[in-house]
């Protein structure tokens, strides 16, 4: 009797424990993940500490995509911070990869995840990674072959003030079996009034067999209104 009085009272307990205090869900703890990032981000940008971390609640989900099964990638707004770009986060229910926003980005990461899921083929792991580094939040990234009225238009402009050195989209095939991906993406915070600014980007990704990625490189073009 006294076991089983013993027994029920360790119940209630832990469950009015479990009513109380909730697990985080995946997107809070990205939010978490943020505002350490941020706080550590804004500390070396002052003489003098704060006297608190960052708050988790000033990091919005902006949206969420699937780009696969169990595949997501979720992006954040700061609030406050107008100049802080969007972070992106990839997240595969069981851990994280930083992609948009971070120092530390883990771009060869979370390719690899990508590719290895079988769900996803090699261009589109490119377009969800190039998406991804968009520090403007990846809805108007464009590729050289979207056909729409503004993209055209900003592709032309572009073609007129680009860098002599800035390079063509292209797949070379080295010897030792290595092939390299070149890719330009132009991207826009779709802020009206027109005309938007554009941002160039051109990417440079290294693949062995498999479409696993070596190494990458991206180079940022000077931004531009279509006029």
């Amino acid at each position: 009797m006294v076991r089983t009085t013993m027994w029920l009272a360790t119940l209630i307990v832990a469950c009015g424990r479990g009513h109380m205090t909730t697990s985080p869900t995946r997107v809070e703890l990205a939010q978490q993940m943020i505002a350490r990032q941020l706080t550590a981000d804004l500390e070396v940008a002052s003489t003098q500490p704060s006297k608190a971390a960052i708050d988790p609640d000033v990091v919005l989900t902006s949206r969420i995509d699937t780009v696969g099964a169990g595949l997501r990638l979720l992006w954040f707004d700061v609030i406050g911070v107008s100049s802080q770009p969007m972070f992106s986060v990839l997240d595969t229910d069981t851990r994280y990869y930083r992609l948009s926003g971070f120092n530390d980005s883990q771009v060869l990461e979370a390719w690899s995840e990508l590719i290895t899921s079988g769900k996803l083929n090699c261009d589109q792991v490119i377009r969800v990674v190039t998406e991804a580094l968009d520090s403007s939040g990846g809805v108007h990234t464009v590729f050289g072959e979207w056909a729409s009225q503004t993209a055209t238009l900003a592709w032309r402009q572009f073609a007129g003030i680009k860098p002599d050195t800035w390079p063509n989209d292209s797949t070379v095939r080295y010897s030792g079996g290595l092939q390299l991906r070149i890719v330009t993406t132009l991207s826009s915070d779709g802020v009206d009034p027109s005309p938007r600014l554009w941002q160039p980007s051109a990417y440079a990704f290294v693949l062995s067999d498999g479409c696993v990625l070596q190494g990458w490189h991206r180079r940022l073009g000077p931004r531009f209104g279509v006029h």
